[in-house]
């Protein structure tokens, strides 16, 4: 009798573990663990994200219009890590000589370049260092400057690398900038107009905007941050469990001062 009951007793605790496991590798499967509020950490990464590799998405080459007939802004890492490209004027476009446009080697042991915004050129080297080159009117290179100052083109272009931060594996620029930090975490910083710094607001440079709801200095937003694009107005994350979070211009249900649909909150748009 006490060997009958015994075997029912591990039965029954046998049925019970392998329901409870069946049950976890289908929440698993079915994606209902798959995190739903970006202010907490990832829970769990899928296999596809153990193997992704960020240096894959690393950009190597850019060509950007200046605005100006055959006088683009281009930029290129050679396979040494050298750095060439674009010369630009006191005014931040494109340096012309002799009917040329002038191009040189900008800096060394680079592995990932973003350009954006006015003419700013983000650059990324391989002991995580970030620098910027070009135009700092909205501080896009966390250089402090008086509003007379930002507006003027003599002093808001800087024409030499300048150093921004360091401990950056990845960045990303338009009118502001957005850093992934080594521990994954995600900085943004720059204009709000369409509430792409995702903090519930939306004010900034343009359609005769303040700039109270802009941030001059990095804040952190996000943790557990796989990738980045800052797009004119919005952005895309890439969060390390597959799902992707966007804010500003193209998202949510609110409308800029122009009309546009707008989210100034990040929303989950894939997982």
């Amino acid at each position: 009798m006490r060997q009958s009951k015994r075997k029912r007793i591990v039965f029954i605790v046998t049925v019970i573990s392998i329901i409870v496991v069946l049950g976890i590798v289908g929440l698993f499967k079915s994606g209902a663990m798959i995190q739903k509020d970006y202010k907490k950490p990832v829970r769990y990464k899928k296999l596809k994200y153990l193997s992704y590799k960020l240096e894959d998405h690393y950009n190597k080459k850019i060509l950007c219009s200046s605005g100006i007939k055959e006088m683009p802004y281009e930029y290129q890492i050679k396979k040494n890590g050298k750095l060439y490209g674009t010369l630009i004027d006191e005014y931040g476009y494109p340096l012309k000589k002799y009917g040329h446009v002038m191009k040189d080697t900008i800096a060394h042991n680079v592995k990932h370049i973003s350009f954006g915004g006015r003419g700013s050129l983000l650059y990324l080297d391989h002991k995580n260092r970030l620098y910027g080159m070009g135009w700092n009117s909205h501080e896009e290179f966390q250089i402090k400057m008086p509003e007379d100052k930002r507006n003027n083109v003599s002093t808001a272009v800087f024409r030499q690398p300048v150093f921004i931060m360091k401990n950056i594996i990845y960045a990303s620029i338009n009118e502001g900038g957005a850093v992934i930090t080594e521990k994954n975490d995600l900085y943004l910083w720059g204009d709000n107009t369409y509430g792409q710094l995702g903090n519930g607001k939306k004010d900034g440079w343009y359609f005769g905007d303040s700039d109270k709801e802009c941030w001059f200095k990095p804040k952190k937003v996000m943790k557990d941050v796989a990738a980045v694009h800052m797009g004119s107005g919005g952005i895309i994350v890439t969060r390390m469990d597959g799902s992707k979070w966007a804010t500003g211009i193209g998202f949510g249900n609110e409308r800029s001062e122009s009309g546009k649909k707008v989210s100034t909150r990040f929303v989950m748009i894939s997982k």
